[in-house]
């Protein structure tokens, strides 16, 4: 039944005289609803996170001479539509964050998030862009044609298929391939690569690049204190299955083991992420970063990947928190064939934790993923749901969800297996997980005497 309506909307869309819209009701129209509000709608993650509802009823009221949730674009002085005004509207600059630069696609800021639309959404059209720009200088009115339809018949976008990193002023960069994907598999590796840190360094942000086809990119920090003969093989593609694809052991075991520590977590094939102001991530001396990379290649001509990471360093006198990380993982996980089934699982923490970010991982058998806290005063209270296994939300908070001792999550999680097999925890997509992934710092003070 929903497929029919989808149908019968897109349809709608395509014979909509666009001539008796106003200029406004075309952005709606032809942006809003066709790439915003999958996310942008009331009650979803994205919404709570933006507090920003892109739906006909409210999108206008919510958007015109309206101050945005972001802190640095609300620090700059930006609105999220400035009528007149292209380059303090917050809008314009969310949707141009990519552009062009001596013939290559590169991104122009950080600061206000990701580019949109995210997560995989069709990017717009170059006409479309170039509607909204012209509208918000014609001053943003709600009714009255301002436009001329005609802009929208470019079709062209910007390219987006790969976009190389400049290296960061102060940060180290990582690249690895192009690599080879050969046809219908799924590659996935481990990479490791030891950093010249002589001392402790901090991040502040990532930032992320890789051809498509990714699945998902993974950064581990390996504890400092492992054997020499415990650590992995050093810039060497450590594949997780053979070309017949049987597991190979030994890595899913180190993959799994407790003494690899999750840095960061992206599943879209570019990112920038910041962490908030004055918290960085700790990266030991000599840090060991085990790099996990999975790429998916359903055609039948084989493919190349490639990674492009950026990281960013803080300096000490910007650091009020050290950031860590956690994964609450249920590796039973039993889906009989044709079955609907919801799994739990609940962990408690031994200390005060101030949550500042989650994200979900699973595969394709996921219908909705939800969090909720676990124990206190909060006890039920959800505060994470995600339906898009491919693009899972991943939601900051600001403030953070503050968790006392004793106290933490409980996952709650649909699946439906319409296959004639029983799926269980693995690591292909075609197989099953359930990890929900965080970010968070205690009232421990940073202390830099050893440096």
């Amino acid at each position: 039944m929903i497929s029919g309506l989808l149908a019968s909307c897109n349809k709608a869309q395509e014979t909509v005289d666009l001539n008796s819209m106003s200029s406004w009701e075309i952005v709606q129209n032809r942006v809003f609803n066709q790439s915003c509000i999958t996310c942008h709608k009331v009650d979803t993650a994205y919404c709570r996170q933006s507090n920003l509802v892109l739906t006909s009823d409210f999108a206008y009221d919510q958007l015109v001479r309206k101050k945005p949730s972001n802190k640095a674009a609300l620090k700059d002085g930006l609105y999220r539509v400035d009528p007149g005004n292209v380059e303090n509207s917050l809008l314009w600059k969310k949707i141009t964050m990519l552009t062009e630069k001596d013939g290559k696609t590169v991104y122009q800021s950080s600061d206000y998030g990701n580019s949109m639309p995210y997560g995989g959404l069709k990017p717009l059209t170059n006409g479309q862009i170039e509607f909204i720009r012209r509208w918000i200088e014609a001053k943003a009115p709600k009714t009255g044609k301002v436009v001329n339809v005609s802009v929208l018949d470019d079709k062209s976008v910007l390219h987006q298929e790969y976009i190389p990193l400049e290296r960061p002023k102060n940060g180290i960069q990582i690249h690895l391939g192009p690599f080879p994907v050969k046809p219908n598999f799924e590659r996935e590796f481990m990479y490791l690569k030891i950093l010249d840190n002589k001392k402790p360094i901090y991040l502040k942000g990532i930032q992320l690049s890789m051809r498509p086809g990714s699945h998902h990119f993974i950064i581990y920090q390996w504890d400092s204190n492992l054997l020499l003969g415990e650590v992995p093989t050093p810039n060497l593609y450590r594949e997780m299955r053979d070309s017949e694809g049987r597991e190979n052991k030994q890595t899913v075991r180190q993959l799994l083991s407790d003494r690899h520590r999750t840095v960061e977590n992206f599943q879209t094939p570019t990112a920038w992420y910041k962490y908030p102001k004055g918290v960085a991530l700790k990266i030991d001396p000599n840090a060991m970063l085990d790099l996990n990379i999975h790429y998916t290649n359903y055609t039948s001509k084989e493919i190349q990947g490639e990674v492009m990471v950026n990281l960013e360093l803080a300096k000490h006198e910007e650091i009020k928190h050290i950031a860590r990380t956690f994964t609450i993982a249920n590796f039973e996980i039993l889906l009989p064939s044709k079955s609907k089934r919801t799994l739990t699982y609940s962990k408690i923490f031994d200390e005060k934790r101030h949550v500042f970010r989650l994200v979900s991982h699973a595969h394709e058998r996921m219908k909705e993923f939800r969090a909720f806290i676990l124990g206190g005063k909060n006890d039920g209270k959800l505060v994470y749901k995600s339906n898009d296994w491919k693009n899972p939300q991943f939601i900051d908070y600001d403030p953070p969800i503050t968790l006392k001792k004793g106290e933490g999550f409980r996952l709650e999680v649909d699946y439906e297996n319409d296959t004639d097999r029983t799926i269980t925890f693995g690591l292909l997509s075609t197989d099953e997980m359930m990890f929900l992934q965080g970010h968070y710092y205690t009232d421990e003070k940073p202390i830099f005497n050893e440096e």
